[in-house]
């Protein structure tokens, strides 16, 4: 039998999160200290370089990183376990609601 200490992480995405917020490393560095859950892919902002940047900090591979973080949900369907909510809170409840349509958990530490 495996144990859980032995089987793979689980699979997150991050919508926002960029290296100059004010909670994405935070957020990366908890979620994968203990080896359970692996950063794949994300949406990490806007801006292009600056998105680029933090896929590359977090080991997120190019093919795998999304401008739009509705084309991620579409690509990364049946790839990811979790989607974790990083944008300003404002920006939450389409975001959640839009995951929860798609299939997918979702980690959100703020209110909708």
């Amino acid at each position: 039998m495996t144990s859980a200490v032995d089987s793979a992480p689980l699979s997150l995405g991050f919508i926002g999160g960029a290296l100059n917020s004010a909670v994405g490393y935070a957020h990366f560095a908890a979620s994968t200290m203990d080896n359970k859950w692996s950063l794949d892919a994300g949406c990490f902002c806007g801006e292009p370089d600056l998105n680029r940047q933090t896929a590359q900090k977090y080991g997120v591979i190019p093919e795998r990183d999304y401008d739009c973080w509705k084309k991620m949900l579409q690509n990364e369907k049946g790839r990811l376990d979790a989607i974790v909510i990083l944008t300003p809170t404002p920006l939450h409840c389409e975001m959640v609601i839009t995951c929860l349509n798609e299939g997918y958990p979702v980690i959100c530490e703020k209110a909708l």
